[in-house]
């Protein structure tokens, strides 16, 4: 296994990947030196992790907290010197586009009655601009708290 071999964390509770934002991002791990890299300013759920299988590795030998071990990148982002990251041009972290809660599973069947029409070809600018038109659906989870690591 090579230095850079690259790894994509892609999550089952996250259906709104975005592929438009995945390769931004798979592109600036190409480009950058770091070994761990993930998006910021994107609505929970939306974006993915990058990082080297040297850095799994590492993970895999010293994490020791339940946490680190349960969601892997923790101990990655924790224990690194420099993260990349690539910032959205337009801050969404206000949006949860994961599925944690009763609440979450509400607002992504709402966003995929609405948009779904037996593909998923939508993206972010779409889903912004289906809450837009219809901030009753941003409404369904706007109120979840996110747990933190270890709660």
């Amino acid at each position: 296994v090579g230095e850079r071999d690259v790894i994509v964390r892609l999550t089952a509770d996250n259906p709104f990947v975005d592929p438009v934002v995945l390769q931004k991002l798979l592109t600036y791990f190409e480009e950058c030196p770091y070994s761990y890299a993930s998006t910021s300013g994107y609505p929970l759920g939306l974006g993915g992790e990058v990082f080297t299988f040297r850095k799994l590795e590492e993970a895999f030998q010293f994490a020791r907290k339940q946490y680190e071990r349960e969601h892997v990148t923790p101990y990655m982002y924790r224990n690194a010197d420099e993260i990349g990251q690539i910032v959205s041009p337009k801050n969404y972290s206000q949006y949860r586009f994961t599925v944690d809660t009763p609440e979450d599973f509400a607002f992504a069947r709402a966003v995929y009655d609405v948009l779904y029409h037996g593909k998923h070809d939508f993206y972010l600018d779409d889903i912004i601009k289906l809450l837009g038109s219809h901030p009753e659906i941003q409404k369904i989870n706007c109120n979840v708290h996110q747990k933190q690591l270890g709660e």
